[in-house]
């Protein structure tokens, strides 16, 4: 039954409880599947207003039209397997696949936004290395949370941002989430390990503090 609770946790993911906010006191715990990256709610950073070259924090939620929904999606898997019962579905049974082939068209077809398009802004989230093994990392995945596209199924496409970054960035911890400032575009990028909504030129990749 692995798949099928597969298929729920990301049918979960995409509601948002895997989005949820957390305390700094439990990011900085051991990180798991579920861990995911500060919630901002769209803050806004004091000079934001005033200094023209200065960073929205973005919020995740943010990037997702007001007109898409991620809870329609468990409906429209049970509507494309209306006799299955995900919660007994064995490991051997291609139904389990299958569904979640499906999920997987539809998350990499999630729109994005694009009235967003040049905004500076700074996110908060977990990288994904697109260069090659053993390079200094410049071109990546930010996701909400640890382990997207890796230990389990990616996000929508709304919910993936592709970074490139002129200057490499040094991190050992691939575990540990990094703020990323620079401007945001809706440009879709499609790749082995996900498809993603948006692409963000950085100007600063650095670690996320815990306070």
């Amino acid at each position: 039954m692995v798949k099928a609770r597969i298929i729920l946790l990301s049918l979960l993911c995409l509601s948002g409880w895997s989005l949820a906010e957390l305390s700094d006191s439990e990011l900085a715990v051991e990180p798991n599947a579920q861990q995911t990256a500060p919630n901002t709610t769209g803050a806004v950073s004091e000079s934001f207003n005033e200094d023209p070259d200065a960073y929205r924090e973005l919020d995740w939620l943010e990037l997702v039209p007001d007109d898409y929904s991620f809870d329609k999606l468990f409906d429209m898997v049970q509507e494309k397997f209306p006799d299955v019962d995900f919660m007994v579905l064995s490991d051997d049974d291609d139904r389990a696949i299958q569904a979640l082939d499906y999920l997987r068209q539809l998350t990499d077809q999630a729109p994005a936004r694009t009235d967003m398009d040049g905004q500076r802004v700074r996110v908060p989230g977990f990288i994904v290395p697109l260069d090659p093994e053993g390079e200094a990392i410049k071109n990546f995945l930010l996701v909400p949370y640890y382990g997207a596209c890796i230990h389990t199924p990616p996000p929508p496409a709304n919910q993936v941002i592709v970074v490139r970054s002129p200057e490499p960035y040094e991190q050992a911890d691939l575990f540990a989430p990094v703020w990323v400032n620079g401007s945001i575009s809706a440009v879709r990028y499609e790749g082995d390990l996900a498809a993603a909504g948006y692409e963000l030129e950085a100007d600063l990749v650095e670690p996320y503090e815990y306070f």
